[in-house]
């Protein structure tokens, strides 16, 4: 090489151009050019293969490697450049430059020693490959077919060397210490050698084979040869080998001409080769930016589960097929104490606050098994928390189950809601059952009634929906208006519905029914929700109540017409105003009498007039007599005021 001793080696993709041969000679020049503890960078689609022994990875990624501590052979197979006379001359300065690395040499005497008296080695890597030989191996190893590039001392081995050679090169390679495999027999076409082979390791990781002879040569039997058969003439001998040599030649150029021929065919199937090549690089291009926009949308959809997992509120957990924990969110913290070096764990390793942690095993395993979405109810004793648990499968590729999500979402506020609902429903319902009050709500856009059933026993009619006006049917004719109007400007304009009416029946007692109601607005709709209550005894307590103001009007009138007469009747018999008052008072105070009489007669029959007689004179016992006789004869109520008065103006 053109350097040596040098820190960094730089080929970086141009291995991958080379064939074995190339390869197998290129990196001993690197080796032998970086000088110990140096560095080698190569491309990032090129190793060092299988010179691992000479290099050692510093960044397998980056593919940056470091010069082993091993002894590098000089590539003695690179020719050198002869020195011609421009090389040759000197300058002067460079004449009298101090020399930068004096090499003392043996002159030659160690490679003579190898290679004259000590026994013939070998020097192979741990897969067999020759580095270096010394001294004589014709006996041994093979070399006149080897071709040009890595020799394998198994490959170059002769008949019973090459089973020791491989074997011993093995597990010395292995154990790293010295073996000697005895009592081997090397075959050759001269004869046959025995011989010991020692195998040594060195620290570069390359074994030291030694052949050490055991016995003398021996050479084939006589018999192996074939004699030659004496010629007539040497002219006859050349002209046999120059027939000979031109069948040959013949021969060869025919099999040259073919080996052009095949030569040209395969270089036109190398060009389309290259076509085919340069295509598919287009292709790899191709596919290499789709793989970049699918890593890119992978890293964006891994970024956003990573966001999904680290904002969501959900306690959400996700196993495999194992029931190992695969991810989960913070909020599981409130149901299972996980840490992040959970993952990878058994879940039925890891403690819940459920109460029914085993029946979550086992939903999640029933969920796996057949693909099924699966529903729970679980609950927290301790702390009275309830979550609604949705067990899903995680489906891969090809909709292929390979494990299942949980998914808990709280429902204690929810319940709890629910049941405070629940309680306030019962409450509400006692309240209309025992008012008896019946809840009706009103479609406008449909026109339909939907009445429960203290409503429709009050109607008289069957629970559920009704028609508007089948309903207003049952309505009284005289208030059948009232009620449509009451309907009508409802839907109108919104106001509240407050209306009494009768239903209609063939009587003599009506029923009377108050619709009370108000408008209801939702997002989707809006309906008349309300309540009806039956008031045939208040309207009927109502009319009486008038019926007797009437009656004690009627009466007041005619008290204040009596008292009247009677101020005038005494206002005519007397002079003074004494006699006067005492005149008036007489009348009122038989007036009363009289009025008492009507307030305690038993029935509607009235009184016998003996005691109405009787009653009437009574303030006049002693002023004089009377004897009162004759039939029985029963007086009016209606007639009771009249007859005192007249029989206080007698007495």
């Amino acid at each position: 090489p053109p350097f040596s001793n040098i820190d960094l080696v730089s080929c970086r993709n141009l291995l991958i151009y080379f064939g074995d041969s190339l390869q197998a000679a290129a990196l001993p020049i690197f080796h032998y050019a970086i000088k110990p503890g140096g560095t080698l960078f190569l491309g990032p689609s090129e190793t060092v293969g299988r010179f691992d022994h000479a290099f050692d990875p510093l960044d397998q990624a980056a593919r940056l490697f470091r010069r082993g501590e091993g002894r590098s052979q000089y590539p003695t197979h690179l020719r050198g450049r002869e020195a011609g006379p421009v090389a040759a001359r000197r300058h002067a300065d460079q004449d009298t430059a101090p020399a930068t690395r004096i090499d003392w040499g043996d002159g030659g005497a160690t490679d003579k020693l190898l290679s004259q008296y000590a026994p013939p080695s070998l020097r192979v890597t741990p897969s067999g490959e020759i580095l270096r030989t010394t001294g004589k191996l014709g006996k041994y190893i093979d070399f006149s077919g080897a071709e040009e590039g890595p020799r394998y001392a198994a490959s170059l081995a002769r008949p019973g060397v090459r089973e020791a050679v491989s074997a011993i090169v093995r597990q010395v390679s292995q154990t790293r210490s010295r073996a000697i495999s005895r009592n081997l027999s090397a075959a050759s076409e001269f004869g046959s050698q025995h011989f010991s082979l020692v195998a040594e390791p060195l620290t570069d990781g390359t074994v030291l084979l030694i052949f050490r002879d055991s016995d003398r040569f021996e050479p084939l039997a006589d018999d192996d040869f074939d004699d030659l058969a004496p010629m007539d003439s040497h002219v006859q001998s050349l002209e046999d080998e120059l027939r000979a040599t031109r069948v040959r030649l013949h021969t060869t150029v025919e099999e040259l001409e073919t080996a052009n021929e095949e030569l040209k065919s395969s270089n036109e199937e190398m060009m389309s080769m290259n076509e085919e090549l340069q295509s598919t690089n287009e292709e790899l291009s191709t596919v290499n930016d789709e793989l970049k926009s699918k890593v890119d949308a992978l890293s964006v959809a891994n970024s956003d589960l990573t966001n999904f997992f680290a904002s969501t509120a959900l306690p959400l957990l996700v196993v495999d097929r194992a029931l190992t924990i695969r991810n989960f969110t913070d909020a599981i913290q409130e149901i299972y104490p996980f840490r992040k070096t959970d993952c990878g764990r058994p879940l039925s390793e890891v403690t819940s606050v459920l109460q029914q942690n085993g029946e979550v095993l086992q939903l999640t395993r029933d969920c796996m098994q057949d693909g099924e979405m699966r529903q729970l109810r679980v609950t927290d004793p301790q702390s009275q928390r309830t979550w609604s648990l949705v067990v899903t499968p995680y489906r891969a590729g090809e909709d292929m189950v390979d494990g299942a999500t949980l998914v808990f979402t709280e429902e204690t506020n929810a319940l709890r809601l629910e049941q405070a609902l629940e309680r306030e429903g019962e409450r509400l319902r006692l309240a209309l059952d025992v008012s008896s009050l019946g809840v009706w709500e009103n479609d406008p856009e449909r026109r339909i009634l939907r009445i429960d059933a203290p409503g429709a026993q009050i109607l008289g009619i069957e629970e559920g929906e009704i028609a508007l006006p089948r309903f207003l049917r049952r309505v009284t004719l005289e208030d059948r208006r009232a009620v449509t109007d009451a309907f009508a400007d409802m839907t109108d304009d919104g106001d509240d519905i407050d209306v009494t009416f009768r239903l209609a029946a063939t009587g003599p007692r009506f029923t009377s029914v108050q619709l009370v109601g108000r408008r209801v607005q939702s997002s989707d709709n809006t309906r008349v929700l309300g309540v009806v209550f039956d008031v045939t005894n208040e309207r009927e307590a109502r009319d009486i109540r008038d019926m007797m103001l009437r009656e004690m009007n009627h009466r007041v009138k005619n008290m204040f017409s009596i008292i009247s007469g009677m101020v005038r009747i005494a206002g005519r018999r007397t002079d003074s105003v004494e006699a006067l008052v005492e005149g008036i008072q007489s009348r009122v105070n038989a007036l009363a009498r009289s009025h008492n009489l009507t307030q305690n007669t038993p029935g509607a029959l009235g009184l016998p007039l003996e005691d109405v007689i009787s009653t009437s004179l009574e303030p006049y016992e002693g002023q004089g007599t009377w004897n009162i006789s004759g039939p029985r004869v029963m007086v009016a109520r209606q007639d009771l005021t009249a007859l005192s008065l007249l029989l206080h103006e007698w007495a």
